[in-house]
């Protein structure tokens, strides 16, 4: 049986840690949203594996991988700000690449980045974070590369 994650960030250690789980998920615009009257900033996302074991196909051979379904969010968020992001199109399929957070002045600045140059900036009253496979894993060929600057 597979197990779904399910965690709850309160330290910028465990940020670190959804960080390297949500590395190279994928969402449309249209599957993020920031509700300030509910201070709070979520996604939907086909996350990558990285924690799972690498299945093989028997014909022709080739690795498989999995994502799953996955909600994110932020509680206590107070701003929202984008660098390099039109929230207007919502097609647009953004890949995160990590997610890092500072405490400032008893706020929390938090910054997930994206490839492209793209960017979420939050500010958050406090560091309250949740990360939950919505839905079992399905495969993928398909193996995320950075290339090298």
């Amino acid at each position: 049986m597979i197990e779904k994650i399910r965690i709850k960030a309160e330290t910028l250690e465990d940020l670190e840690v959804i960080s390297s789980l949500l590395q190279d998920a994928l969402f449309k615009v249209s599957d993020m949203t920031y509700l300030p009257g509910n201070l709070r900033f979520a996604f939907v996302a086909n996350r990558f594996r990285w924690e799972a074991e690498v299945l093989r196909d028997q014909k022709p051979k080739k690795k498989v991988y999995q994502r799953v379904r996955s909600g994110l969010r932020f509680e206590g968020v107070l701003e929202a700000k984008y660098r390099n992001l039109t929230l207007a199109d919502k097609s647009l399929v953004l890949s995160l690449l990590s997610i890092t957070g500072q405490k400032k002045k008893g706020d929390y600045i938090l910054v997930l980045t994206f490839s492209g140059g793209i960017a979420i900036r939050l500010l958050a009253e406090t560091l309250e974070v949740y990360l939950e496979d919505i839905t079992g894993p399905w495969g993928t060929k398909n193996l995320p590369e950075h290339p090298v600057a």
